[in-house]
Protein backbone atom coordinates (compact mmCIF):
# COMPACT_ATOMS: atom_id res chain seq x y z
CA UNK A 1 0.00 0.00 0.00
CA UNK A 2 2.87 2.01 0.99
CA UNK A 3 5.55 0.76 -0.42
CA UNK A 4 7.60 3.85 -0.92
CA UNK A 5 7.53 4.93 2.78
CA UNK A 6 9.14 1.43 3.39
CA UNK A 7 12.90 3.24 3.50
CA UNK A 8 14.60 1.29 5.97
CA UNK A 9 12.90 -2.47 6.10
CA UNK A 10 15.58 -4.18 8.31
CA UNK A 11 14.25 -1.49 11.20
CA UNK A 12 10.45 -3.05 11.30
CA UNK A 13 11.57 -5.90 10.93
CA UNK A 14 13.69 -5.55 14.17
CA UNK A 15 10.72 -3.92 15.64
CA UNK A 16 8.53 -6.44 14.65
CA UNK A 17 11.20 -9.55 16.15
CA UNK A 18 11.30 -6.99 19.43
CA UNK A 19 6.96 -7.30 19.92
CA UNK A 20 7.68 -10.84 19.03
CA UNK A 21 9.94 -11.48 22.22
CA UNK A 22 8.44 -9.19 24.11
CA UNK A 23 5.12 -10.94 23.60
CA UNK A 24 6.25 -14.75 24.93
CA UNK A 25 8.30 -12.77 28.18
CA UNK A 26 4.63 -10.98 28.65
CA UNK A 27 3.02 -14.41 28.29
CA UNK A 28 5.76 -16.05 30.92
CA UNK A 29 5.16 -13.09 33.53
CA UNK A 30 1.18 -13.79 33.32
CA UNK A 31 0.61 -10.41 32.08
CA UNK A 32 -1.87 -12.08 29.30
CA UNK A 33 -4.03 -8.91 29.24
CA UNK A 34 -1.02 -6.71 27.42
CA UNK A 35 -1.17 -9.32 24.70
CA UNK A 36 -3.07 -7.20 22.67
CA UNK A 37 -0.89 -4.73 22.16
CA UNK A 38 1.31 -6.71 19.57
CA UNK A 39 -2.04 -7.99 17.78
CA UNK A 40 -2.88 -4.44 17.60
CA UNK A 41 0.40 -3.37 15.96
CA UNK A 42 0.14 -6.71 13.81
CA UNK A 43 -3.12 -5.39 12.41
CA UNK A 44 -1.65 -2.44 11.49
CA UNK A 45 1.05 -3.70 10.06
CA UNK A 46 -1.19 -5.35 7.41
CA UNK A 47 -3.30 -2.57 7.46
CA UNK A 48 -0.86 0.30 6.40
CA UNK A 49 2.30 -1.56 4.56
CA UNK A 50 2.17 -3.54 1.66
CA UNK A 51 1.40 -7.13 1.97
CA UNK A 52 4.62 -8.73 1.24
CA UNK A 53 6.55 -6.50 4.11
CA UNK A 54 4.02 -7.43 6.05
CA UNK A 55 3.98 -10.71 5.75
CA UNK A 56 7.80 -11.10 6.80
CA UNK A 57 7.37 -8.69 9.41
CA UNK A 58 4.81 -11.36 10.66
CA UNK A 59 7.53 -13.85 9.84
CA UNK A 60 10.46 -11.92 12.29
CA UNK A 61 7.32 -11.79 14.91
CA UNK A 62 6.94 -15.41 14.72
CA UNK A 63 10.88 -15.75 14.81
CA UNK A 64 10.96 -13.77 17.85
CA UNK A 65 8.36 -16.43 19.46
CA UNK A 66 9.88 -19.13 18.76
CA UNK A 67 13.49 -17.94 19.65
CA UNK A 68 11.87 -17.26 23.21
CA UNK A 69 10.03 -20.53 23.22
CA UNK A 70 13.67 -22.06 21.99
CA UNK A 71 15.66 -20.34 25.23
CA UNK A 72 12.86 -20.83 28.27
CA UNK A 73 12.02 -24.43 27.35
CA UNK A 74 15.41 -26.23 27.08
CA UNK A 75 15.48 -30.26 27.66
CA UNK A 76 17.33 -30.75 30.58
CA UNK A 77 17.13 -33.69 32.81
CA UNK A 78 16.56 -33.59 36.03
CA UNK A 79 19.70 -35.45 36.96
CA UNK A 80 22.08 -32.83 36.01
CA UNK A 81 25.09 -34.11 35.37
CA UNK A 82 26.97 -31.30 33.01
CA UNK A 83 29.62 -28.59 32.61
CA UNK A 84 28.93 -25.08 33.38
CA UNK A 85 30.53 -22.12 33.38
CA UNK A 86 30.46 -19.38 36.57
CA UNK A 87 29.28 -16.25 35.98
CA UNK A 88 28.65 -15.10 39.38
CA UNK A 89 28.91 -15.97 43.09
CA UNK A 90 26.72 -14.72 45.86
CA UNK A 91 27.06 -16.25 49.46
CA UNK A 92 27.39 -20.27 48.14
CA UNK A 93 25.00 -19.35 45.48
CA UNK A 94 26.31 -18.92 41.77
CA UNK A 95 25.23 -18.20 38.38
CA UNK A 96 25.81 -20.26 35.56
CA UNK A 97 26.40 -20.76 31.89
CA UNK A 98 24.76 -24.00 30.16
CA UNK A 99 24.32 -24.96 26.65
CA UNK A 100 23.60 -21.09 25.97
CA UNK A 101 21.08 -20.66 28.88
CA UNK A 102 21.80 -19.04 32.77
CA UNK A 103 21.03 -21.31 35.72
CA UNK A 104 21.45 -20.80 39.17
CA UNK A 105 23.32 -22.94 41.74
CA UNK A 106 22.13 -23.78 44.92
CA UNK A 107 24.08 -25.15 47.99
CA UNK A 108 27.33 -24.67 47.50
CA UNK A 109 29.52 -25.37 50.59
CA UNK A 110 32.84 -27.23 49.70
CA UNK A 111 34.73 -25.07 47.14
CA UNK A 112 35.06 -21.47 46.36
CA UNK A 113 34.29 -20.81 42.45
CA UNK A 114 35.96 -19.18 40.33
CA UNK A 115 34.29 -16.26 37.93
CA UNK A 116 34.61 -17.76 34.12
CA UNK A 117 35.86 -21.01 35.35
CA UNK A 118 34.20 -24.02 33.76
CA UNK A 119 33.10 -26.73 36.76
CA UNK A 120 31.26 -30.04 36.71
CA UNK A 121 28.03 -29.94 38.52
CA UNK A 122 25.92 -32.90 39.95
CA UNK A 123 22.53 -32.53 41.30
CA UNK A 124 19.36 -31.68 41.17
CA UNK A 125 17.38 -29.54 38.30
CA UNK A 126 14.13 -27.57 38.69
CA UNK A 127 12.22 -25.53 36.42
CA UNK A 128 11.97 -21.81 37.51
CA UNK A 129 11.92 -19.01 34.95
CA UNK A 130 13.06 -15.91 35.86
CA UNK A 131 12.66 -13.73 32.88
CA UNK A 132 14.73 -10.84 33.68
CA UNK A 133 17.97 -12.09 34.16
CA UNK A 134 17.05 -14.83 31.55
CA UNK A 135 16.97 -18.04 34.04
CA UNK A 136 16.01 -20.91 33.23
CA UNK A 137 15.92 -23.12 36.11
CA UNK A 138 18.35 -24.00 39.33
CA UNK A 139 20.45 -26.56 40.35
CA UNK A 140 20.43 -27.79 44.12
CA UNK A 141 24.47 -28.93 43.93
CA UNK A 142 25.55 -32.00 45.09
CA UNK A 143 29.12 -32.42 43.61
CA UNK A 144 31.37 -30.63 41.89
CA UNK A 145 34.46 -30.78 40.10
CA UNK A 146 36.41 -28.66 37.97
CA UNK A 147 35.62 -28.27 34.49
CA UNK A 148 38.16 -28.66 31.23
CA UNK A 149 40.38 -25.65 30.76
CA UNK A 150 39.71 -23.61 27.39
CA UNK A 151 40.31 -20.78 25.96
CA UNK A 152 37.42 -18.32 27.87
CA UNK A 153 39.64 -19.58 31.26
CA UNK A 154 42.70 -18.95 30.13
CA UNK A 155 41.78 -15.45 29.10
CA UNK A 156 40.55 -15.27 32.52
CA UNK A 157 43.88 -16.31 33.95
CA UNK A 158 45.74 -13.99 31.65
CA UNK A 159 43.37 -11.06 33.02
CA UNK A 160 44.18 -12.02 36.74
CA UNK A 161 48.25 -12.04 36.05
CA UNK A 162 47.78 -8.91 34.47
CA UNK A 163 45.91 -7.25 36.95
CA UNK A 164 48.11 -8.60 39.68
CA UNK A 165 51.14 -7.35 37.60
CA UNK A 166 49.63 -3.66 37.21
CA UNK A 167 48.51 -3.55 40.60
CA UNK A 168 51.86 -4.03 42.12
CA UNK A 169 53.30 -1.21 40.09
CA UNK A 170 50.24 1.34 40.15
CA UNK A 171 47.91 0.05 43.11
CA UNK A 172 44.98 -2.22 43.19
CA UNK A 173 42.62 0.47 42.73
CA UNK A 174 43.87 1.83 39.47
CA UNK A 175 44.79 -1.45 38.61
CA UNK A 176 41.35 -2.83 38.65
CA UNK A 177 40.27 0.34 36.60
CA UNK A 178 42.66 -0.22 33.67
CA UNK A 179 41.09 -3.92 33.40
CA UNK A 180 37.77 -3.15 33.64
CA UNK A 181 38.31 -0.41 31.05
CA UNK A 182 40.88 -2.06 28.70
CA UNK A 183 39.64 -6.30 29.33
CA UNK A 184 35.73 -5.81 30.30
CA UNK A 185 36.14 -7.45 33.85
CA UNK A 186 34.07 -5.83 36.57
CA UNK A 187 34.99 -8.11 39.08
CA UNK A 188 38.55 -6.43 40.07
CA UNK A 189 36.87 -2.37 40.06
CA UNK A 190 35.94 -0.80 43.76
CA UNK A 191 32.22 -0.22 44.54
CA UNK A 192 33.19 3.75 45.27
CA UNK A 193 34.55 4.19 41.49
CA UNK A 194 31.63 2.58 40.17
CA UNK A 195 29.27 4.79 42.63
CA UNK A 196 31.33 7.92 41.67
CA UNK A 197 30.59 7.23 37.76
CA UNK A 198 27.14 6.72 38.66
CA UNK A 199 26.73 9.83 40.33
CA UNK A 200 28.46 11.93 36.99
CA UNK A 201 26.32 9.75 34.50
CA UNK A 202 29.76 8.45 32.91
CA UNK A 203 29.50 4.90 33.80
CA UNK A 204 29.36 3.63 30.11
CA UNK A 205 33.63 4.44 29.98
CA UNK A 206 34.02 2.13 33.12
CA UNK A 207 33.75 -0.88 31.24
CA UNK A 208 34.69 -2.36 27.59
CA UNK A 209 31.87 -0.81 25.60
CA UNK A 210 31.06 0.40 22.26
CA UNK A 211 33.11 3.40 23.12
CA UNK A 212 36.14 1.73 23.88
CA UNK A 213 35.79 -0.33 20.85
CA UNK A 214 35.43 2.75 18.59
CA UNK A 215 38.33 4.29 19.69
CA UNK A 216 40.99 1.49 19.16
CA UNK A 217 39.48 0.96 15.53
CA UNK A 218 39.69 4.57 14.98
CA UNK A 219 43.52 4.48 16.15
CA UNK A 220 44.13 1.23 14.39
CA UNK A 221 42.97 2.40 11.26
CA UNK A 222 44.99 5.22 11.08
CA UNK A 223 47.83 3.35 11.56
CA UNK A 224 47.23 -0.16 9.60
CA UNK A 225 43.82 0.30 7.67
CA UNK A 226 40.31 -0.60 7.67
CA UNK A 227 40.97 -4.76 7.70
CA UNK A 228 43.66 -5.12 10.20
CA UNK A 229 41.77 -2.74 12.29
CA UNK A 230 38.86 -5.11 11.46
CA UNK A 231 40.43 -7.97 12.64
CA UNK A 232 42.19 -6.85 16.09
CA UNK A 233 38.85 -5.66 16.74
CA UNK A 234 37.20 -8.96 16.22
CA UNK A 235 39.93 -10.75 18.71
CA UNK A 236 39.31 -7.80 21.06
CA UNK A 237 35.79 -8.43 21.14
CA UNK A 238 36.62 -11.94 22.36
CA UNK A 239 38.99 -10.84 24.97
CA UNK A 240 37.15 -8.40 26.53
CA UNK A 241 34.43 -10.82 27.13
CA UNK A 242 31.99 -9.89 24.00
CA UNK A 243 29.16 -8.28 26.04
CA UNK A 244 26.55 -6.91 24.40
CA UNK A 245 27.40 -3.10 23.92
CA UNK A 246 30.85 -4.65 21.99
CA UNK A 247 29.10 -7.27 19.87
CA UNK A 248 26.76 -4.52 19.26
CA UNK A 249 29.47 -1.77 18.48
CA UNK A 250 31.37 -4.95 16.58
CA UNK A 251 28.89 -5.43 14.21
CA UNK A 252 28.49 -2.02 13.53
CA UNK A 253 32.30 -1.26 12.66
CA UNK A 254 32.03 -4.57 10.35
CA UNK A 255 28.76 -3.65 8.04
CA UNK A 256 30.38 0.42 8.10
CA UNK A 257 33.59 -1.18 6.49
CA UNK A 258 31.68 -3.48 4.36
CA UNK A 259 29.31 -1.25 3.14
CA UNK A 260 31.94 1.09 2.33
CA UNK A 261 33.98 -1.12 0.36
CA UNK A 262 30.90 -3.02 -1.49
CA UNK A 263 28.27 -0.25 -1.52
CA UNK A 264 29.81 3.15 -0.99
CA UNK A 265 27.06 4.04 1.49
CA UNK A 266 26.29 3.07 4.97
CA UNK A 267 22.83 3.49 7.21
CA UNK A 268 23.16 3.28 10.57
CA UNK A 269 19.58 2.79 12.19
CA UNK A 270 19.48 -0.19 9.79
CA UNK A 271 23.16 -1.50 11.26
CA UNK A 272 21.91 -1.46 14.58
CA UNK A 273 18.50 -3.00 13.27
CA UNK A 274 20.77 -5.87 12.51
CA UNK A 275 22.63 -5.71 15.57
CA UNK A 276 19.66 -5.75 17.66
CA UNK A 277 18.54 -9.22 16.27
CA UNK A 278 21.60 -10.87 16.04
CA UNK A 279 22.25 -10.66 19.56
CA UNK A 280 18.74 -11.10 20.81
CA UNK A 281 18.55 -14.47 18.74
CA UNK A 282 20.57 -16.21 21.20
CA UNK A 283 19.60 -13.91 24.40
CA UNK A 284 15.75 -13.01 23.86
CA UNK A 285 15.75 -12.17 27.47
CA UNK A 286 17.99 -9.35 27.14
CA UNK A 287 15.13 -7.14 25.43
CA UNK A 288 14.51 -6.43 29.45
CA UNK A 289 18.11 -5.22 30.31
CA UNK A 290 18.81 -1.88 31.40
CA UNK A 291 22.33 -2.32 29.96
CA UNK A 292 20.80 -3.74 26.64
CA UNK A 293 18.29 -1.02 26.47
CA UNK A 294 20.67 1.51 27.19
CA UNK A 295 23.38 0.42 24.92
CA UNK A 296 20.77 0.83 21.72
CA UNK A 297 18.96 3.76 22.42
CA UNK A 298 22.24 5.46 23.44
CA UNK A 299 23.67 4.90 20.06
CA UNK A 300 20.25 5.40 18.17
CA UNK A 301 20.81 8.75 19.48
CA UNK A 302 23.94 9.60 18.48
CA UNK A 303 22.50 8.49 14.85
CA UNK A 304 19.69 10.38 14.51
CA UNK A 305 20.79 13.24 16.41
CA UNK A 306 24.56 14.10 16.50
CA UNK A 307 24.74 15.72 13.26
CA UNK A 308 21.66 17.68 13.81
CA UNK A 309 23.37 18.93 16.86
CA UNK A 310 26.29 19.85 15.77
CA UNK A 311 24.28 21.72 12.86
CA UNK A 312 23.43 23.97 15.77
CA UNK A 313 26.25 24.30 17.56
CA UNK A 314 28.72 25.81 15.05
CA UNK A 315 30.12 28.28 16.59
CA UNK A 316 31.32 26.50 19.53
CA UNK A 317 34.99 25.28 18.58
CA UNK A 318 35.24 21.66 16.90
CA UNK A 319 36.53 19.68 20.18
CA UNK A 320 34.16 20.87 22.26
CA UNK A 321 31.40 20.46 19.49
CA UNK A 322 31.64 16.97 19.00
CA UNK A 323 31.59 16.11 22.09
CA UNK A 324 28.65 18.05 23.29
CA UNK A 325 26.69 16.65 20.34
CA UNK A 326 27.70 13.51 21.18
CA UNK A 327 26.79 13.46 24.47
CA UNK A 328 23.20 15.52 24.19
CA UNK A 329 22.45 13.11 21.52
CA UNK A 330 22.88 9.83 23.35
CA UNK A 331 20.80 11.50 26.20
CA UNK A 332 17.55 12.66 23.95
CA UNK A 333 16.70 8.49 24.03
CA UNK A 334 18.03 7.53 26.93
CA UNK A 335 16.90 10.02 29.58
CA UNK A 336 12.94 8.73 29.15
CA UNK A 337 13.94 5.01 30.11
CA UNK A 338 16.35 6.05 32.96
CA UNK A 339 13.56 8.13 34.38
CA UNK A 340 11.40 5.08 34.34
CA UNK A 341 13.99 2.37 34.79
CA UNK A 342 16.54 4.01 37.76
CA UNK A 343 13.64 6.94 38.99
CA UNK A 344 16.95 9.38 38.34
CA UNK A 345 18.84 11.14 35.86
CA UNK A 346 22.59 13.13 36.39
CA UNK A 347 22.42 16.43 34.99
CA UNK A 348 26.05 17.02 35.46
CA UNK A 349 26.95 14.33 32.85
CA UNK A 350 27.42 16.40 30.30
CA UNK A 351 29.87 18.47 32.48
CA UNK A 352 31.63 15.04 33.41
CA UNK A 353 31.88 13.77 29.69
CA UNK A 354 33.31 17.14 28.46
CA UNK A 355 36.58 17.22 31.23
CA UNK A 356 36.68 13.05 32.34
CA UNK A 357 35.90 11.29 28.92
CA UNK A 358 38.87 12.72 27.06
CA UNK A 359 41.50 11.30 29.79
CA UNK A 360 39.87 8.27 30.02
CA UNK A 361 40.44 7.80 26.25
CA UNK A 362 44.02 8.49 26.93
CA UNK A 363 43.87 5.67 29.68
CA UNK A 364 42.27 3.46 27.31
CA UNK A 365 44.55 3.92 24.47
CA UNK A 366 47.64 3.53 26.79
CA UNK A 367 46.31 0.90 28.86
CA UNK A 368 45.79 -1.57 25.66
CA UNK A 369 49.66 -0.72 25.53
CA UNK A 370 50.06 -2.35 28.86
CA UNK A 371 48.19 -5.60 27.38
CA UNK A 372 50.84 -5.56 24.22
CA UNK A 373 53.74 -5.03 26.80
CA UNK A 374 52.66 -7.52 28.95
CA UNK A 375 55.72 -9.97 28.76
CA UNK A 376 58.29 -6.61 28.62
CA UNK A 377 58.69 -5.94 32.02
CA UNK A 378 60.89 -2.86 31.33
CA UNK A 379 58.49 -0.91 28.97
CA UNK A 380 55.69 -2.44 31.14
CA UNK A 381 56.53 -0.63 34.01
CA UNK A 382 57.56 2.42 32.46
CA UNK A 383 53.80 2.55 30.69
CA UNK A 384 52.21 2.04 33.68
CA UNK A 385 53.96 5.20 34.93
CA UNK A 386 51.81 6.68 32.40
CA UNK A 387 48.74 5.39 33.66
CA UNK A 388 49.24 6.28 37.33
CA UNK A 389 49.85 9.95 36.39
CA UNK A 390 47.24 9.72 33.90
CA UNK A 391 45.00 8.68 37.36
CA UNK A 392 46.55 11.37 39.08
CA UNK A 393 44.89 13.68 36.86
CA UNK A 394 41.62 12.35 37.43
CA UNK A 395 41.33 11.97 40.86
CA UNK A 396 41.85 15.60 40.83
CA UNK A 397 39.33 16.54 38.53
CA UNK A 398 36.42 13.78 40.02
CA UNK A 399 37.21 15.73 43.35
CA UNK A 400 36.65 19.46 41.81
CA UNK A 401 33.78 17.98 39.69
CA UNK A 402 32.54 16.11 43.27
CA UNK A 403 32.04 20.02 44.60
CA UNK A 404 30.65 21.82 41.36
CA UNK A 405 28.52 19.03 40.19
CA UNK A 406 24.68 19.32 40.55
CA UNK A 407 22.89 16.39 42.37
CA UNK A 408 20.95 13.66 40.43
CA UNK A 409 17.49 14.95 39.53
CA UNK A 410 14.40 12.33 40.66
CA UNK A 411 11.39 11.18 38.95
CA UNK A 412 9.39 8.14 37.57
CA UNK A 413 7.22 6.69 35.08
CA UNK A 414 5.01 10.10 35.00
CA UNK A 415 8.11 12.01 34.32
CA UNK A 416 9.22 9.42 32.00
CA UNK A 417 5.95 9.42 29.90
CA UNK A 418 6.18 13.54 30.13
CA UNK A 419 9.15 13.14 28.25
CA UNK A 420 8.23 10.81 25.40
CA UNK A 421 5.16 13.14 24.93
CA UNK A 422 7.27 16.68 25.10
CA UNK A 423 9.56 14.73 21.84
CA UNK A 424 5.68 13.35 20.64
CA UNK A 425 4.60 17.31 20.73
CA UNK A 426 7.89 18.77 18.80
CA UNK A 427 7.32 16.53 16.10
CA UNK A 428 3.57 16.91 15.42
CA UNK A 429 4.75 20.64 15.48
CA UNK A 430 7.08 20.69 12.86
CA UNK A 431 4.72 18.98 11.33
CA UNK A 432 2.15 21.42 10.95
CA UNK A 433 0.08 20.22 14.17
CA UNK A 434 0.71 24.09 16.18
CA UNK A 435 -2.27 23.07 18.69
CA UNK A 436 0.29 20.59 20.11
CA UNK A 437 3.06 24.10 21.13
CA UNK A 438 0.82 24.51 24.77
CA UNK A 439 1.68 20.71 25.72
CA UNK A 440 5.47 20.41 26.31
CA UNK A 441 4.79 24.02 28.95
CA UNK A 442 2.29 21.81 30.66
CA UNK A 443 3.97 18.49 30.96
CA UNK A 444 6.96 20.32 32.34
CA UNK A 445 5.14 22.10 35.07
CA UNK A 446 3.04 19.44 36.26
CA UNK A 447 6.86 17.52 36.23
CA UNK A 448 7.95 20.27 38.72
CA UNK A 449 4.92 20.37 41.02
CA UNK A 450 5.61 16.70 41.21
CA UNK A 451 9.27 16.84 42.18
CA UNK A 452 9.53 20.51 43.67
CA UNK A 453 8.72 20.46 47.83
CA UNK A 454 7.54 23.85 48.59
CA UNK A 455 7.45 23.78 52.17
CA UNK A 456 9.40 21.41 54.49
CA UNK A 457 7.92 18.08 54.71
CA UNK A 458 9.29 15.54 56.97
CA UNK A 459 7.55 11.45 55.77
CA UNK A 460 7.15 8.83 58.50
CA UNK A 461 7.50 5.68 56.22
CA UNK A 462 7.99 1.92 56.03
CA UNK A 463 10.70 0.53 54.67
CA UNK A 464 11.35 -3.75 54.43
CA UNK A 465 10.78 -4.35 58.21
CA UNK A 466 11.81 -1.17 59.54
CA UNK A 467 10.61 2.72 59.59
CA UNK A 468 12.88 5.89 58.74
CA UNK A 469 12.04 9.40 58.30
CA UNK A 470 12.09 11.39 54.98
CA UNK A 471 12.60 15.38 55.16
CA UNK A 472 12.34 16.76 51.73
CA UNK A 473 12.42 20.74 50.68
CA UNK A 474 12.88 21.84 47.27
CA UNK A 475 14.91 19.94 45.09
CA UNK A 476 16.70 18.10 48.08
CA UNK A 477 15.72 15.45 50.13
CA UNK A 478 17.11 13.08 52.87
CA UNK A 479 16.65 9.93 54.89
CA UNK A 480 17.27 8.72 57.83
CA UNK A 481 16.77 4.68 58.28
CA UNK A 482 16.12 3.36 61.33
CA UNK A 483 18.50 0.29 60.86
CA UNK A 484 22.22 -0.56 59.96
CA UNK A 485 23.30 -0.02 56.00
CA UNK A 486 25.98 -2.48 55.20
CA UNK A 487 27.27 -1.54 52.47
CA UNK A 488 27.42 1.44 49.86
CA UNK A 489 25.85 -0.74 46.95
CA UNK A 490 22.89 -1.13 49.12
CA UNK A 491 23.16 2.87 50.44
CA UNK A 492 22.68 3.64 46.62
CA UNK A 493 19.91 1.01 46.04
CA UNK A 494 18.04 2.57 48.65
CA UNK A 495 18.71 5.90 47.22
CA UNK A 496 16.64 4.97 43.58
CA UNK A 497 14.41 3.35 45.47
CA UNK A 498 13.38 6.20 48.04
CA UNK A 499 14.16 8.94 45.39
CA UNK A 500 16.54 10.62 48.06
CA UNK A 501 19.61 12.48 47.79
CA UNK A 502 21.12 11.67 51.29
CA UNK A 503 20.77 8.63 53.20
CA UNK A 504 21.65 8.18 57.20
CA UNK A 505 21.46 5.03 59.25
CA UNK A 506 20.98 4.45 63.15
CA UNK A 507 24.90 4.14 63.38
CA UNK A 508 25.07 8.08 62.03
CA UNK A 509 23.83 11.47 64.60
CA UNK A 510 19.84 11.73 64.67
CA UNK A 511 19.39 14.55 63.01
CA UNK A 512 18.13 15.85 59.06
CA UNK A 513 18.71 19.60 58.34
CA UNK A 514 16.29 21.31 55.38
CA UNK A 515 16.92 24.54 54.49
CA UNK A 516 16.49 26.62 58.17
CA UNK A 517 14.41 23.53 59.77
CA UNK A 518 16.58 21.27 62.22
CA UNK A 519 14.72 17.97 63.27
CA UNK A 520 16.35 16.19 66.00
CA UNK A 521 15.96 12.42 66.19
CA UNK A 522 15.48 11.37 69.75
CA UNK A 523 13.92 8.27 69.37
CA UNK A 524 12.95 6.44 66.27
CA UNK A 525 12.93 2.76 66.69
CA UNK A 526 10.42 -0.61 65.71
CA UNK A 527 9.47 -2.31 68.58
CA UNK A 528 8.19 -6.05 68.75
CA UNK A 529 4.51 -6.02 69.95
CA UNK A 530 3.78 -9.75 69.86
CA UNK A 531 5.68 -12.69 70.55
CA UNK A 532 6.60 -13.81 66.67
CA UNK A 533 7.86 -10.00 65.32
CA UNK A 534 4.69 -10.22 63.10
CA UNK A 535 3.26 -6.55 64.28
CA UNK A 536 5.68 -3.55 65.41
CA UNK A 537 4.88 -0.30 66.72
CA UNK A 538 6.72 3.32 65.80
CA UNK A 539 7.76 4.61 68.83
CA UNK A 540 8.92 8.62 67.85
CA UNK A 541 10.47 11.16 69.85
CA UNK A 542 11.08 14.30 67.58
CA UNK A 543 12.27 17.59 68.00
CA UNK A 544 11.71 20.66 65.27
CA UNK A 545 12.89 24.03 65.03
CA UNK A 546 14.04 27.17 63.18
CA UNK A 547 14.64 30.45 64.27
CA UNK A 548 10.92 31.47 64.50
CA UNK A 549 9.24 28.25 66.48
CA UNK A 550 10.10 25.16 68.22
CA UNK A 551 8.18 21.81 68.14
CA UNK A 552 8.16 18.49 69.90
CA UNK A 553 6.57 15.08 68.43
CA UNK A 554 5.69 12.10 70.56
CA UNK A 555 3.45 9.18 70.38
CA UNK A 556 3.50 9.28 74.18
CA UNK A 557 0.44 11.33 75.50
CA UNK A 558 1.99 11.96 78.77
CA UNK A 559 4.89 13.75 77.80
CA UNK A 560 5.57 17.06 78.83
CA UNK A 561 7.28 19.73 77.09
CA UNK A 562 11.46 20.39 77.41
CA UNK A 563 11.61 24.03 76.70
CA UNK A 564 9.58 26.85 77.30
CA UNK A 565 7.26 27.90 74.46
CA UNK A 566 7.75 24.49 72.72
CA UNK A 567 4.65 23.20 70.74
CA UNK A 568 3.71 19.87 71.88
CA UNK A 569 1.91 17.57 68.73
CA UNK A 570 0.76 13.89 69.73
CA UNK A 571 1.43 11.20 66.72
CA UNK A 572 -1.29 8.50 66.12
CA UNK A 573 -0.08 5.41 67.41
CA UNK A 574 1.52 3.59 64.00
CA UNK A 575 2.55 -0.49 63.24
CA UNK A 576 4.53 -1.95 60.68
CA UNK A 577 3.26 -4.97 59.85
CA UNK A 578 4.97 -7.39 57.16
CA UNK A 579 7.37 -6.38 54.45
CA UNK A 580 7.57 -3.55 52.48
CA UNK A 581 9.27 -3.53 49.62
CA UNK A 582 8.77 -0.13 48.83
CA UNK A 583 8.26 2.68 51.06
CA UNK A 584 4.90 2.71 52.29
CA UNK A 585 4.15 6.81 53.71
CA UNK A 586 2.48 6.44 57.35
CA UNK A 587 1.97 9.77 58.02
CA UNK A 588 3.23 12.96 57.07
CA UNK A 589 4.50 16.15 58.96
CA UNK A 590 4.67 20.15 56.88
CA UNK A 591 5.52 23.06 58.10
CA UNK A 592 3.77 26.44 56.81
CA UNK A 593 4.38 29.97 58.62
CA UNK A 594 5.45 28.74 61.53
CA UNK A 595 2.40 25.96 62.37
CA UNK A 596 2.71 22.08 61.54
CA UNK A 597 0.29 19.75 59.93
CA UNK A 598 0.34 16.22 60.33
CA UNK A 599 -1.98 14.32 57.92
Amino acid sequence: MYKDQLEKPLCYYAVSFIIGITTYCLYLEDLRLLLILPMIFLILAFWVIEKSYALIMLAFFILGLVCSGYYFNPKVEKDFINQVRIERTYGNNAIARYNGRTLKLYSIKEEKLLINKTYIIAGEYRKNIEVKDGIVGFVVVDKIAKGKEDFISKIQDYKYNFYKKLADAIGERNSGLVVGLCLGDKAYIEDKDIDQFNEFGIIHIMCVSGFNLAIIFSLLKKIKGEWFALLIVFFYTFLSGANNATIRAFIMISILTLSRKAFKNYDGVSSISLAAILILLFKPYEIIGAGFNLSFLATLGIIIFNSKIERYLYKVPSPIRESLALDFSSQVTTIPYMLMVFNNIAIGSVLANLVLVPVYSLIIIVGNCLIVAYFLTPVFNCIAYLVQVLFFSVRGISHFLNMIMPRKLHGGYFEGISMLLIYTSFILYKRGYRNFKCLPVILCLMMIIRTYCFIPTFEVIQYKSTCGIIAKYKFYSELYLDSRIKSTKEENQIKEIMQVDMVKDNTEKGSLEIGEFKLKIDNLDCISKDEFGEKKAITLSLEGSTKDFSYKFSEDKNIKNKNKGEKLVVLPTSYIEGYEYTPKTIYTISFLGGKAFLY
